[in-house]
């Protein structure tokens, strides 16, 4: 999910001008974060568009060549108690027993930008390293996003795993909620310059 704001670097590298920055969520655009779990028996999703974050720099200008910006933070957040799994008995168990969203209600991505690459006139694609915090609990995590650029911001996608035992999570063993200790997270946003 971190990867995901490595996508604002890219507009940056396309030609932003050469002042302090800052791009944020598109909250209005069709934002999915995906959470997978495949078992030899089962395999189910948990669904949800409520992602807010934003990406940050400083400085004269980040050119395409330039493969890192220590002045370049993003963070992102996906409030948990939203996501959906198609089935309301297995979203509450999810929610108040194993990820307990009342008292963790936020997945976060915090990282710095680097190595950003250019593969085509509409692709970039650039490192994110730093930390995942989930069920009250940080972790190094680096991912490498897709950015794409548009007319009104970009689009970043990025896939990562969790384990859930490094985050303190049971796994839960019910018939209606089986879960893989490896999780599978797909993200998928769109981000816009901040409004002055």
């Amino acid at each position: 999910m971190k990867t995901i704001f490595l996508s604002l670097v890219i507009i940056i590298a396309l030609g932003a001008s050469s002042y302090a920055a800052e791009y944020h969520v598109d909250r209005t655009a069709h934002n999915v974060v995906t959470f997978i779990s495949e078992t030899s028996l089962d395999q189910f999703e948990g669904v949800t568009d409520r992602i807010d974050g934003y990406i940050r720099w400083t400085g004269d200008q980040l050119p395409p060549d330039q493969t890192e910006w220590p002045s370049c933070s993003l963070y992102f957040e996906v409030k948990l108690n939203g996501l959906d799994t198609g089935i309301g008995l297995r979203n509450r168990h999810m929610r108040e027993n194993y990820l307990m969203t009342d008292k963790y209600p936020f997945a976060r991505f915090e990282a710095h930008l680097k190595n950003l690459r250019k593969v085509s006139d509409t692709l970039y694609v650039a490192d994110a390293e730093g930390t995942f915090n989930v069920h009250g609990v940080d972790r190094p995590m680096s991912t490498v996003a897709n950015v794409i650029p548009s007319a009104s911001g970009l689009r970043v996608q990025c896939n990562f795993e969790i384990r859930l035992t490094d985050y303190d999570i049971k796994i839960p063993k019910l018939m209606f909620l089986k879960l893989n200790e490896l999780i599978k997270l797909q993200v998928d946003f769109y981000l816009k310059p901040a409004s002055k």
